[in-house]
């Protein structure tokens, strides 16, 4: 492209009387409607947008806000620019680009139903462990409360046995008592 075709902010201000912050919000809040492109720290201001500029200035002095002016511009057909940087391509195929992408985005869907399923069997897999260690849990619980209960039937069974031999040495005469401590 001509150097000529470019101005600086500075050079936009001279021929629009627009200030430079101003010219700078204006890129900020409408830059895509705006042929920019940055060198360095400054932009460069292609001719055409210039005049856009002004078109701006107008809207907001006629006491239009930034909505209002996005509107103006989107329905006056002011094209949105989209500036390519010099290391990419500067022509892509749309056809092959949206293709490529269709694969891409159908191999990452692939991708994540296999994850998917992988994951519902881990957790099948974990699920049936949990609910056969549930089972054994259950199991050992039963035969603890067996065997408690064998103890308690044994004990229960030794104390009604020394409650007895207990009663029995009770109902002795006083004398046999004494013969069977001697003895």
């Amino acid at each position: 492209m001509d150097e000529k075709e470019w101005v600086t902010i500075t050079q936009a201000e001279k021929s629009t009387g627009i200030p430079d912050r101003t010219i700078r919000r204006y890129i900020a809040q409408h830059g895509h409607h705006l042929n920019t492109k940055k060198n360095h720290r400054t932009y460069l201001i292609h001719r055409n947008a210039v005049e856009i500029l002004a078109r701006i200035r107008d809207h907001y002095a006629h006491g239009g806000n930034a909505e209002q002016v996005e509107e103006v511009l989107s329905e006056a057909s002011v094209p949105m620019m989209i500036t390519v940087s010099p290391e990419d391509p500067p022509q892509v195929n749309l056809v092959e680009a949206l293709s490529t992408l269709r694969q891409k985005l159908g191999d990452s869907l692939t991708l994540i139903g296999s994850e998917q399923h992988q994951i519902r069997k881990e957790m099948e897999f974990l699920r049936e462990e949990l609910l056969e260690k549930l089972d054994r849990q259950e199991t050992l619980a039963r035969e603890m409360e067996r065997e408690r209960n064998r103890m308690l039937d044994f004990r229960d069974k030794e104390l009604v046995m020394a409650i007895r031999k207990s009663l029995d040495t009770k109902r002795q005469p006083w004398w046999r008592k004494k013969l069977s401590r001697q003895a």
